[in-house]
């Protein structure tokens, strides 16, 4: 099955609080783990402001996709459309992607830079979930020969 036989793919992007529980407790993780260890006070700081500008920059992104919606082409390009307007658009990166049962990081080219979106499995419909991930499997990535 080539990329090309396959529909596009809309989504609509809706809160995902399991995703939402699993980077706070990433994050609280992190903090924790920045109180036990022996650094100096300095560098102790500076993981700290790291840390917590992950966790904010994360959270904005999740609360912004929140509404949006996501079209995936046959041709492997990606349209992000979030719900103030703001779209993105450029071609999917599949051999950066990743596609689990529980979470789907795409990855797309936004002319000079990159960027990520987290979907769980509880931000869509089941299906619609299903089918992003049945389509990214059957994405031709670079470098991968099948029947080798």
């Amino acid at each position: 099955m080539s990329g090309n036989s396959l529909p596009p793919l809309h989504l609509t992007l809706d809160a995902s609080p399991a995703l939402c529980h699993w980077l706070q407790s990433l994050h609280a993780s992190g903090l924790l783990a920045l109180t036990v260890t022996e650094l100096p006070l300095w560098m102790r700081s500076l993981l700290l402001l790291a840390v917590c500008a992950s966790f904010l920059l994360l959270n904005h992104q999740q609360k912004r996709q929140v509404g949006g919606t996501l079209l995936l082409e046959p041709d492997a390009t990606v349209t992000l459309d979030y719900r103030d307007g703001t779209r993105l658009h450029g071609p999917l990166l599949p051999e950066h992607s990743v596609s689990t049962p529980a979470l789907v990081i795409l990855q797309f080219g936004t002319g000079w830079k990159s960027r990520s979106i987290l979907i769980s499995r509880d931000a869509t419909d089941s299906e619609r979930f299903r089918q992003l991930r049945v389509t990214l499997t059957c994405l031709p990535r670079r470098g991968h020969f099948p029947g080798l």
